[in-house]
């Protein structure tokens, strides 16, 4: 949200209270889903920094996953 003002202006004047007031905001709706709808239905959307830094990082791994190994899985105790 602080990333696309335009689209959700605040009503603060000051940096820390935009900030709060999109806290705020955020709190009322989930993340991943919030943004995956923005991303596909906002023509000008601006990615939020971190997450076009991840989308990057997972870019450059470009590996495909690994299965997990018996050893690696935890399992609890019955």
């Amino acid at each position: 949200m602080l990333s696309n003002d335009a689209l959700f202006p605040t009503t603060g004047k000051t940096k820390e209270e935009r900030e709060i007031e999109t806290y705020e905001a955020a709190q009322e709706v989930k993340k991943s889903e919030f943004a995956l709808d923005q991303a596909l239905t906002v023509k000008n959307w601006i990615i939020p920094r971190y997450i076009r830094e991840g989308l990057l990082w997972l870019a450059e791994k470009d590996m495909p996953p690994q299965p997990a190994l018996e050893a690696d899985v935890e399992v609890p105790n019955a």
